[in-house]
This record gives structure tokens, sequence and C-alpha cells, in this order.
């Protein structure tokens, strides 16, 4: 076969390209890091490059909910042993009482205290997660429990006026009252007054509501028509200090002192006490792989949400210790949500509670039980994504991952073979013809 100077000059020209294009990939292998660059380099490692990406993806998702569940799980079992700490203190302080040394000094003193870990318990049932209350169930943006005071006992009815009519600001001061109801010109004036601070409200309703307010418009009670309307009267009342506990905006607590009188704690409770639905409000955070976890404690299942629960326990803690005398007999008024009715009960002696609080700590040890399961599971499968992260990578480190130390070797051998090429060809095609024909 003739060989022509055009068929050496093309061959030696592919020969060169061919040693550029290996180098060239060995230089882009060296240089990412990847053995392609393109999915048409080699499907079957994008497909698989894709997959393994994919997975990771997901995984790290996963790892970030169980990131976030523990952390909401950890702040919860901080707040139930601040719970337990409290109920526990409360423990001792019934025990106390309860010693025959007691006196009605130490009561007070007790009281005092008592009270102080009411409002703490209040604040720790509204402990929040990154902005979102973890005992309020679904209702995560506001906070769940409140406590509420001051009610009107005491009233000495007059004419068609009670208790029941009557509703008093959280702001007014304790003390002795007078309402005063008037009709002029066809105009309801009503006024209450403790002696020292009047507030006033008008109304041309015979029925409705008056709201009392102060000279600056602030709203410090509100006088409901009785049945037949409103009608001109005087009556009287003492605005006294009590405990109620609501959850989500409905009373908790259903225990008022016995000088708290039946009309005033129904109209107070009567439709406004909060009944456990037995609807689920567990919160749950995708694990991964159809496992699921759930990361809140409802409320009901640390302070209780029936006539057992911890605030009513300290309520009748509180009244018991509110009496004169060690030796006397504690009343309290207890409404009862089933049958819309309230009845007079007595504590008998103060260590009766002790069974009482016992059963509120029991609550909050099972709490703790439940939960500690819950972030003993979060853990494992914590650590098996973390498993599942390096199993992937490592899988797709070996998919599409080079080796740095032979691709190194692959390139200087590319650039030998591309530097051959071109030392060769220079040779082969630097002569023609025309350098013989001189």
């Amino acid at each position: 076969m003739r060989i022509t100077n055009n068929m050496m000059i093309t061959n030696t020209i592919r020969n060169i390209n061919a040693a550029a294009n290996r180098l060239n990939e060995a230089t882009e292998r060296v240089a990412t890091e990847l053995k392609i660059s393109l999915p048409s380099d080699d499907p079957v490692v994008a497909a698989k490059t894709i997959k393994y990406r994919d997975y990771l993806a997901k995984v790290e998702q996963y790892q970030s909910n169980a990131s976030a569940a523990s952390s909401w799980q950890k702040t919860t079992a901080d707040a139930i042993c601040e719970l337990v700490d409290y109920v526990t203190a409360i423990s001792e302080n019934i025990s106390q009482a309860a010693s025959g040394t007691a006196s009605a000094t130490d009561w007070a003193d007790i009281k005092e205290e008592v009270s102080a870990y009411l409002e703490g318990i209040v604040q720790v049932l509204n402990t929040d997660f990154g902005g979102r209350y973890v005992f309020g169930g679904f209702s995560v943006s506001e906070e769940p429990y409140a406590l509420v005071k001051r009610l009107a006992t005491n009233v000495t009815a007059a004419g068609s006026y009670d208790a029941g009519d009557l509703s008093l600001g959280n702001d007014l001061a304790t003390g002795s009252y007078s309402v005063t109801v008037s009709l002029s010109g066809g105009t309801y004036t009503v006024a209450m007054t403790d002696g020292t601070n009047t507030y006033t409200g008008t109304t041309t309703a015979s029925t409705g509501a008056v709201e009392l307010k102060t000279a600056t418009g602030k709203v410090m009670a509100t006088l409901a028509a009785p049945a037949g309307g409103f009608t001109a009267a005087t009556f009287s009342f003492d605005a006294s200090e009590c405990m109620a506990i609501t959850y989500k905006g409905q009373y908790l607590s259903t225990i008022m002192p016995a000088t708290v009188d039946a009309a005033t704690v129904q109209a107070m409770y009567a439709g406004n006490t909060y009944v456990d639905a037995g609807s689920d409000e567990s919160i749950k955070y995708d694990l991964g792989y159809g496992a699921a976890v759930v990361v809140n404690t409802e409320g009901q299942d640390v302070a209780g949400d029936s006539a057992g629960n911890l605030f009513n326990t300290i309520a009748k803690l509180l009244i018991a210790l509110s009496a004169d005398n060690t030796t006397d007999t504690a009343y309290y008024q207890l409404y009862d949500v089933a049958t819309d009715t309230v009845a007079t009960e007595s504590i008998g002696t103060i260590d009766e509670l002790l069974a009482d609080i016992q059963t509120d700590l029991d609550r909050l040890t099972t709490a703790q039980a439940v939960l500690g399961g819950r972030m003993t599971y979060v853990d494992n499968v914590s650590d098996r994504l973390a498993n599942d992260y390096t199993n992937y990578s490592t899988l797709l480190s070996n998919t599409i991952d080079v080796d740095v130390s032979q691709a190194a070797v692959e390139q200087a051998s590319a650039e030998a073979v591309y530097e051959a090429a071109l030392a060769v060809g220079a040779k082969a095609i630097s002569k023609t013809l025309v350098d013989y024909m001189a």
C-alpha cells in the first residue's frame, strides 16, 4: 500500500488529538476529583450518583428532624423535672404543716411558699421551645396556662342582685366594696367604691351589662342585669384574692374557698370549664422510613384535667392553710362539671392531702417515663441515621469520586503520551517533497 504524505499528516494529527483528549480528561478528573463531568460520560455512574445524592438529602432532612425532636423533648424533660421539684417541695410543706408542732403562724408562712410554688408551676407549664409552647398541644402559639385571681365573695344580696351578676377584673384591689344602682331620666347609673376609688358605668337599657370603669376608661368590673332587669339597689361584697387556673382559656381548677358563694362559683365555671374531649393533640416529627415520633407532652398528662388535678390539690392546701387555727376543719366549694352543680366539701385533716399530692407526683413520673422512652427512641434513630449517612456517603464517593493519587499518575502518563505524540508528529510532517528537490 502506498503511504502518502497527507496520510501521514492525517494519522499524526489524529493521534495528537487522541492524546490531547486523553490528557484533557485526565486533567479534568484531577481538577474536579470526579470520575465524570457530564452524564453522557458514563450514564451508569450518573444514575447511581443521582440516586445516592437523593438518599443523602433525605437522610440529612431526617437528621434535622431528629435533632429538632430531641431538642423539643429535652426542653420538655427539663420542665417536667422542675415540676417534680415543685410538687416534691409542696409535699414536704404538707408534711411540715401536718406536724403537731406547726402553729398558725407556721401555716401562714407555708401558705406563702406554696403560693410562690404555684406561680412557678404555671410559669413552667408555659415553657416554650423556639416560640412554641410545649404543653399546649396543637395550640403552640399562645400560653396554655394562666393564673386568675380575685373574685367577688360574701355578696350581700339586695333585691334581685346576687354574686352571679358581678364580674371583677384581675386588676381590682382586694377589699370591701359597695355597689349602688340608681335610675334617673331613663338612665341607669352604677357606681362601685371601696371608699377610696370609685368605678362607674351607665346604660339606658334595662337588660344587658354595664362596665364599671376608672376615670381613664379602664374596665375594672362588669355588672349584669338580673333576670328582671336593672333595679335601683345597693349591695356590698368583699373582693378576696382567690386562685383559679385556666387552660387554653377555660378553667381547669374547680375549687374555691367556702366563703365564695355557690352562685359565684357556678356563674364562673358553667360552660367555661376545660374538659378533655379525648382528642389526640400529639405533634409528630417524621424520622424517615415510616418512622415518626411524638415530640410534645400534653398539659393534662402532667397537671391532670379532672377534679383530681394538681391545681385543685394546691387549691385545697391553700384553703386549709388559710385557717386561723390549725385544728379547724377547712371547707371549700367544688364545681362538678358533669352535673353543673356546686357542693361544699371538707378537707378534714391537712395530712389527707398527702395522698392527693402523691397522685399528682405519680402522674408526673409517669409522664417522665413516657417521655424518656420517646427520647431513647429518637437517640436510637439518630444513631441509625448517622450510620446511613456514612454508608451512603461512602457509596457516593466510591461511585463518583476519583482516587486522587491514581488520577495524578494517569494525568502524568497522558501528558507524556501527548508530548511524545507532538514530538513524533513534528518529525513526521516536518519534511515534504520540496525539501528533497533542492
